[in-house]
């Protein structure tokens, strides 16, 4: 029997390295300039797969090189669970073996001065096998936040961005599970910190390009890692305002304002003490500005200005507050020491509405499981007589958290694991009973002793 062996040789084409240029040209009205960026293309001198090499004292090595009259002012991150502050100490520079990676974030700050361009060889990530990590998952007290780089070459928007969908659940998309988004212009967040609560902004209006970077906070128990999407849309540039100016910082809190639509500025100012601390321009009925305030705690009242082109400027009108606690528009100013996660402010909403229909409802208490107290909120439809009590295995009450004429909107209590004599209760589960006009809801909680 003659056996025939056919060898069939096929060419492997081996990936082009990549010259990449990174420009940081800092504002010349400005003392420093504030980046939000990533590296999708860094130093890969050594092979193929060794493409994330380099360090960010070998990048800026040229900028950081005339201490204390460096360009580089600093460089911080947020990234892969870790946080760190490249910075000049007056002696050295601390934190240059920072390693870079394309799905990392950066805030960079520059110093007033010539064009710094930074140029690296290497090789675009595999979007399919380049992960991105996430805090958040072990953490049951809320969101953390994470500096995600965005290195693809194709824009876009946070919708698409985030929508591919889970290794695990083809149902679900890592969007579903994003409390809040951030890029250095624009900004949006949902109403509640839950699942399914809506956007404030839509997200398909906010984009990415390449070398962007996204703040994220994710909710409680939230997937670990994600990977970009791969779809491409076309990148819509943040408008810029030209009669309100506000120096840009490196941390901002999103400001959303809705307008009167028969009474749509141009341009809309953010000012504290006179001074503009946020603008934007108006090219919808609601909005988000980017408030940038000078210190962390500032009990100053945020002042709102409209610019109408010919008309001029004029301050604002009234405006109704939207309380994040009650879930209703209140009448008042908006205080700086009162935002949290974003401010929201109407000017074409009544005292009492909501940014979300109001249902009657318990939520889950939290934390839960507890060892030392635990908050119970619940949401009425409308002003109601309520009682909220606790009770053991055996249907006994242990204890009356609330009784009297609940109010339209959220109401919180607070239960420290006591009964009603002030006796710390046994470890185990007990049952939360919320009664209204509109019927009985129960939930289950576990004490921890």
């Amino acid at each position: 029997m003659l056996l025939c062996i056919v060898l069939v040789c096929y060419a492997v084409s081996t990936p082009q390295p990549i010259n990449k240029s990174y420009v940081f040209k800092a504002a010349d009205n400005e003392d420093k300039t504030i980046f939000w960026t990533c590296f999708p293309i860094v130093d890969s001198t050594l092979f193929m797969h060794d493409m994330y090499n380099n360090s960010l004292g070998n990048m800026f090595e040229e900028s950081i090189s005339n201490a204390p009259n460096n360009r580089l002012y600093d460089a911080e991150w947020f990234s892969s669970g870790y946080s760190g502050l490249m910075y000049y100490t007056g002696v050295f520079w601390l934190y240059t073996d920072k390693r870079v990676w394309p799905q990392d974030g950066y805030k960079l700050t520059f110093l007033k001065g010539e064009v710094d361009t930074i140029t690296v060889v290497g090789y675009t990530p595999d979007p399919d096998n380049t992960f991105l990590f996430l805090r958040g998952k072990q953490n049951p007290m809320l969101y953390q936040e994470s500096w995600l780089g965005y290195f693809l070459p194709q824009a876009q928007s946070l919708q698409q961005a985030f929508s591919r969908t889970l290794d695990s659940e083809s149902a679900q998309v890592f969007l579903d599970y994003i409390y809040s988004i951030k890029t250095q212009n624009k900004a949006t967040c949902r109403v509640l910190a839950e699942k399914d609560s809506p956007w404030i902004i839509n997200p398909s209006r906010i984009f990415l390009k390449e070398g962007d970077m996204a703040v994220v906070k994710i909710l409680p128990w939230s997937p670990e890692t994600m990977r970009w999407n791969t779809a491409a849309t076309a990148f819509v540039p943040t408008p810029k305002t030209t009669k309100f100016t506000a120096q840009q910082r490196k941390n901002y809190t999103p400001v959303f304002i809705e307008f009167d639509p028969s009474d749509l500025p141009e341009e809309v100012g953010i000012y504290v003490a006179g001074i503009c601390k946020g603008a934007a321009v108006v090219d919808s009925a609601l909005i988000e500005v980017n408030y940038y305030a000078a210190e962390a705690k500032d009990d100053a009242e945020l002042e709102i200005m409209f610019y109408y082109g010919d008309k001029g400027m004029k301050k604002a009108p009234a405006a109704y507050v939207y309380n994040p606690e009650t879930m209703l528009f209140e009448a008042g100013s908006l205080q700086a020491s009162n935002l949290g996660e974003y401010g929201y402010i109407s000017f074409n909403r009544n005292e009492g509405s909501s940014l979300v229909p109001l249902v009657t409802e318990l939520k889950q208490n939290y934390p839960n499981p507890f060892k030392g107290q635990t908050n119970i909120s619940w949401i009425l439809a409308k002003d109601a007589p309520v009682s909220l009590d606790i009770y053991n295995l055996k249907g006994q009450k242990v204890k009356t958290l609330f009784s009297g004429m609940g109010v339209k909107g959220r109401q919180m209590a607070q239960w420290n694991g006591h009964d009603e004599n002030n006796r710390e209760v046994a470890s185990g589960v007990y049952f939360y009973r919320l009664n209204t006009p509109e019927g009985v809801k129960v939930h289950k909680m576990m004490v921890l002793r």
